[in-house]
């Protein structure tokens, strides 16, 4: 992991509709290009949508960091006679 992955995870975090790479860079006064390709390295960014730019310039990517959702809790260990009631019937 790149030293700024985790800077540019927790500002992402913190602004939850998303930030150009251009508004990260001066937020964190680093390089337009660093920001940018880390941006594209890091497997939890995504673009989520393009603000159109003024005075002709292209379009700019919002972009966005998952929030990584709660693990699955764990199954409870099942019972020998916990079969469905049909199965018991088959089984006698």
């Amino acid at each position: 992991m790149k030293p700024s992955h985790p800077k540019i995870r927790q500002l992402l975090h913190q602004y939850q509709d998303g930030l150009t790479a251009k508004e990260i860079s001066e937020r964190l006064e680093k390089r337009h290009d660093t920001i940018y390709a880390a941006l594209q390295n890091m497997p939890d960014t995504y673009i989520d949508r393009w603000r159109e730019a003024q005075q002709q310039l292209p379009p700019q990517a919002v972009w966005c960091a998952v929030v990584p959702p709660e693990d699955c809790p764990k199954p409870r260990p099942k019972k020998l006679n916990d079969r469905p009631a049909k199965l018991r019937r088959l089984v006698k």
